[in-house]
């Protein structure tokens, strides 16, 4: 309060006040001054040094009340999220006109080009997820339930997921929550999904084939779970080849959640996307345990309402280059 000015820097308003009334009092009692003055003094020192003894008393009501700034619980997250840093590029984001395996919603194929970013090797496990959306440290003593992939997960679990990793290991949250809204703020270095384009372009690998392992699906079962070779509980994160990129389960296993509201295409070229600027369901990529060997194309395309929670959808995360704490 009576910063800078020197010695008094810091002293607390109860011991001014006090010190004032005293003051007031010996200079009235020295009489210093005349009669009317002396009366005058004498009555502002007697307040001053009433006002002084109660605010000495309730000195610590009178402190400005300092909210502490914590530091963030930064953690190196190793092996439980083990991230890749991918450069930037283009692609071809879709299907060719004469792929008889895509749906209409995959074209028209277009030129995209994607900045550099790290994503997540593998989808978010159920250890990790538990570990911070519920304060679980359960998996510890489990380690084949932790390395399962998380489940029956909505979209906006998801997003809320993002920002307490981003938390947690001290980067700045990407997402603003209100309710069923949700903004995100790109200049954020925080954890966040990935974008449809993002998505592809990791998935893809630098391919151009259906798949990521060619364009029949004779080699699929080695790299994905789907319906020709899994079933019921989800097989741990991991167990598969991974893609050109060392990515693990972009195919098969769970579909994942992407940031972008679901919309058709534009042809024209475009440079990091984010999808429509509103929408009513959410994309989904990659497929799922139960899903033909056609939906595991690197273009297909899902989506379902974003508050939908379904045993075969989960989701991994992303975040700009070079950040890894």
């Amino acid at each position: 309060m009576l910063r800078g000015l020197g010695w008094l820097d810091g002293l607390s308003p109860g011991w001014a006040l006090l010190g004032g009334g005293v003051a007031g009092l010996v200079v009235a009692t020295v009489g210093v001054v005349g009669i009317g003055g002396w009366i005058g003094v004498s009555v502002c020192g007697v307040v001053l040094l009433l006002a002084g003894v109660v605010g000495w008393r309730a000195e610590p009501e009178w402190k400005v009340q300092e909210t502490p700034v914590l530091p963030p619980v930064v953690e190196d997250l190793g092996e439980r999220l083990a991230m890749v840093e991918l450069p930037g590029g283009r692609f071809w984001m879709g299907s060719a006109w004469y792929d008889r395996q895509a749906d209409s919603d995959e074209r028209p194929r277009h030129e995209v080009t994607v900045s550099a970013f790290a994503i997540a090797r593998e989808p978010i496990t159920q250890g990790l997820y538990r570990e911070l959306m519920e304060g679980s440290s359960e998996w510890q003593g489990d380690q084949e339930y932790g390395r399962l992939p998380v489940m029956d997960v909505g979209w906006f679990k998801a997003v809320e997921f993002c920002n307490r990793l981003s938390a947690h290991t001290g980067l700045d949250p990407c997402y603003r929550i209100e309710g069923k809204e949700v903004t995100w703020n790109r200049e954020a270095d925080g954890y966040r999904l990935p974008t449809e384009a993002e998505w592809e372009y990791a998935c893809r690998a630098e391919t151009t084939t259906r798949w990521f392992c060619g364009d029949k699906p004779d080699d699929l079962g080695e790299y994905a779970w789907y319906r020709e070779n899994s079933g019921y509980p989800h097989p741990s994160v991991g167990k598969k080849r991974p893609n050109p990129w060392g990515l693990n389960d972009m195919a098969g296993s769970l579909w994942e959640w992407c940031w972008d509201w679901f919309g058709k295409y534009s042809k024209e070229p475009q440079t990091d996307p984010g999808g429509p600027p509103k929408g009513d369901f959410r994309v989904l990529r990659g497929g799922a345990f139960g899903s033909q060997f056609r939906h595991l194309r690197s273009a297909h395309r899902f989506y379902d309402l974003p508050a939908v929670r379904r045993l075969d959808v989960g989701f991994r995360v992303v975040r700009a280059p070079g950040r890894q704490p």
